[in-house]
């Protein structure tokens, strides 16, 4: 599930969008365009995109632990630079 992969990656986190799920299945555009005929499909997609703040707090989590297992010592300015 490409859903769980992202938020289960190692790798720097991206927003979970509608648009990234469906460029990442390779239908961006049937999801769309054509959502609105989708409606579990609408549903499911809207209890799993992210808010701006979510992800922003999803993404220092994720910095403060490479951090961590970069053996350095977690301050205010390596995180925010981490997390970009």
């Amino acid at each position: 599930m490409v859903v769980e992969e992202m938020l289960n990656s190692t790798e720097k986190p991206e927003r979970i969008t509608i648009s990234l799920i469906g460029s990442k299945l390779g239908i961006r555009a049937l999801l769309e365009k054509h959502l609105d005929k989708l409606p579990i499909t609408n549903q499911y997609l809207d209890s799993v995109k992210e808010s701006r703040r979510d992800f922003q707090l999803r993404r220092i989590k994720w910095a403060v632990q490479e951090l961590k297992s970069q053996g350095e010592i977690t301050k205010l300015w390596k995180v925010l630079r981490k997390a970009g």
